[in-house]
């Protein structure tokens, strides 16, 4: 499966698609995924620490989609 039809799949997802989620890059054994960067996603304006929700989102369905491929 090439990055277009995992980004496909993973588009139908309505918080995916609220993330900006794109696919760069599927392989065997590996993906890149995007997310452009969106103030929303700061939990602490002084730090500009980004909410975990949203890093563990990236973690998860990279190793998913990496052991898919």
């Amino acid at each position: 499966m090439n990055a277009q039809d995992i980004e496909q799949k993973l588009l139908k997802g309505p918080y995916h698609q609220w993330l900006g989620l794109r696919v760069q890059h599927a392989g065997e054994g590996e993906i890149t995924l995007q997310v452009p960067f969106r103030d929303e996603f700061i939990v602490n304006p002084d730090g500009k620490y980004i909410h975990g929700g949203i890093l563990a989102t990236l973690v998860d369905l990279a190793a998913d989609w990496a052991l898919f491929s």
